[in-house]
């Protein structure tokens, strides 16, 4: 139910208004830093569109709602632009917004990391977003409202605030170390890690190896982020061969993960104290968009 929702109470409002009004199609916009939230209140939303039991709202235990959780829903499509949603895959979505729906209730299409798309794929998704077909409704998640003014124009937007460490049953340690992500904090805490234990940032390749071996564990994204903050940490005492092998070390272990680093290296301005290298970290990820040598990039941030 909405009122179960683990988030700001504004967001529960907006969630209930909107259900209430029983719109026939819309566009909506939920922009924060969470991604994990973020999935998860589009997903109440679909069941809140969807669900046969409580008007207005949902019940978590109705057949609907139990295949939207677990994306099985045939009128549910996730989409997810961590590497780029393809042309192709827009065309799709809106060939399906155009036919009656599997269920003969509303039709739900979520696109995740919607900042990443490209300007091709935005316009493509432009006149559909517009106007809408009846029984439609497009879910963008982005972290940034850095999106094209005409997608901004033709959406509601909401604003998800991150969960506090009380929300998340967390320490403000553990709360910071995952930087709030209450995915990444759900996966923490079914595996009971150890968070304490040091690891130096020289061993940064082989752990991005291993995370990417390993299907993007949370295991091996601990390692990361605990070599990240050994490096964060010593990076002021650090000799620049120092320096160029941690560059080297990325770029071997990311190797053709390319959006990878882009996490990187927010999880790196996160932690930064100095307002000069976090201008170097944020430009250098605007410079990684563009078709350049990832390698010159980061020396250009790290040396």
């Amino acid at each position: 139910m909405v009122n179960e929702l683990q988030c700001h109470q504004d967001v529960k409002n907006f969630l209930k208004n909107e259900l209430t009004r029983e719109k026939s199609s819309a566009t909506y916009l939920f922009h924060g830093n969470d991604t994990g939230q973020l999935l998860q209140i589009a997903l109440a939303f679909a069941k809140g569109l969807n669900c046969p039991e409580i008007p207005h709202d949902f019940c978590n235990q109705c057949s609907i709602c139990k295949r939207i959780e677990s994306h099985s829903y045939p009128d549910l499509q996730i989409l997810d632009g961590e590497k780029g949603i393809k042309i192709s895959q827009i065309r799709e979505i809106i060939e399906k917004s155009a036919v009656t729906s599997y269920e003969g209730r509303k039709k739900v299409f979520i696109l995740e990391n919607f900042n990443r798309v490209s300007k091709e794929v935005s316009n493509a998704l432009l006149k559909t977003i517009e106007e809408p077909p009846a029984d439609n409704f497009f879910i963008l998640l982005s972290p940034t409202l850095n999106l094209l003014p005409t997608i901004k124009s033709r959406s509601v937007i909401i604003k998800i605030p991150l969960q506090t460490p009380e929300d998340l049953g967390v320490t403000g340690e553990v709360y910071d170390f995952f930087r709030g992500n209450s995915r990444d904090i759900k996966d923490y805490k079914e595996g009971n890690y150890n968070l304490d234990d040091p690891l130096s940032y020289d061993g940064i390749g082989r752990c991005i190896e291993e995370y990417i071996k390993s299907g993007k564990s949370i295991e091996h994204k601990i390692d990361i982020y605990r070599g990240l903050r050994d490096f964060s940490y010593n990076r002021k005492w650090l000799s620049p061969l120092d320096r160029l092998l941690f560059v080297d070390a990325l770029c071997k272990g990311i190797q053709k993960e390319r959006e990878l680093i882009f996490e990187i290296l927010s999880y790196l301005a996160y932690m930064e104290k100095d307002s000069e290298q976090l201008k170097k970290i944020l430009e250098g990820k605007n410079a990684l968009r563009l078709p350049l040598n990832m390698r010159y990039i980061l020396l250009g941030i790290f040396l």
